[in-house]
């Protein structure tokens, strides 16, 4: 976890060395047209103060659990903690993505991305703990294939794939729905200046700011189930646990 958020720090720290002027330009996560060192707005103001804020989230849920003693009803945080954690992140992820004022993103990103990380050492707590002695390496080695098959993997083209889905609505409804497609709007703000002038290019990066924004916004409702199963687990999961829960 601080090796990840130590190479935030560092993309964030280089993104502001190239970073262009991005006034009167619409809030969004990522924009492609700024190019990895141009004027992301999350990677310049709001990734440094997110990395931290995820650190205290994966470590916040085990220093809960010590405090709250022993026995199974505390042993038991270990799955409905994060449970109501991930639910709760849901709103404060949407009113974040949602907002169109970066400083005012980041308020609610912040405890966004603490409740949301809390599950991070439960997950390997209840995966070790389900299974015997014999089994826990094989048991991790297929939770950590799972982890970094659908979520590393199959995640950021699902974003991708519904921010050009919402990009094309938003593309349909304009007044540019005859003379722009999507691919017209790819490539580093310099060439599109050139090729597509002042006015497209800003819009280009409204829509697909609009097409983004939707996109993490519906992706944040899957952190809200995961929660649910969390919820779930909790009730079987003194049953199910081959390792001592006190």
């Amino acid at each position: 976890m601080i090796p990840f958020a130590a190479i935030v720090l560092v993309v964030s720290a280089l993104s502001r060395r190239g970073a262009k002027s991005s006034r009167g330009m619409p809030w969004t996560p990522m924009r492609e047209t700024d190019g990895w060192f141009g004027a992301s707005i999350l990677l310049r103001a709001i990734a440094s103060p997110v990395a931290f804020s995820l650190i205290v989230g994966a470590a916040s849920p085990g220093l809960e659990s010590q405090l709250a003693g022993f026995g199974v009803a505390a042993a038991l945080s270990v799955a409905w903690l994060p449970g109501w954690c991930l639910i709760l992140c849901v709103p404060f992820y949407w009113i974040g993505f949602s907002s169109n004022d970066p400083a005012a993103a980041l308020l609610w990103l912040l405890p966004a991305a603490i409740l949301h990380y809390s599950y991070l050492g439960s997950q390997y707590t209840i995966c070790q703990g389900v299974v015997g002695a014999r089994s826990r390496a094989t048991a991790i080695a297929i939770m950590l294939f799972v982890i970094n098959f659908v979520g590393y993997g199959a995640g950021p083209l699902a974003v991708g794939a519904m921010s050009d889905y919402f990009a094309s609505d938003f593309l349909a409804s304009s007044q540019y729905a005859g003379t722009l497609t999507i691919p017209m709007c790819k490539g580093e703000a310099p060439a599109l200046l050139t090729n597509l002038g002042a006015a497209k290019t800003a819009f280009c990066s409204q829509m697909s700011a609009e097409g983004l924004r939707q996109s993490m916004k519906l992706t944040a409702i899957i952190f809200g189930l995961a929660g649910l199963v969390f919820l779930l687990t909790s009730k079987t999961l003194h049953k199910d646990m081959v390792a001592k829960m006190n």
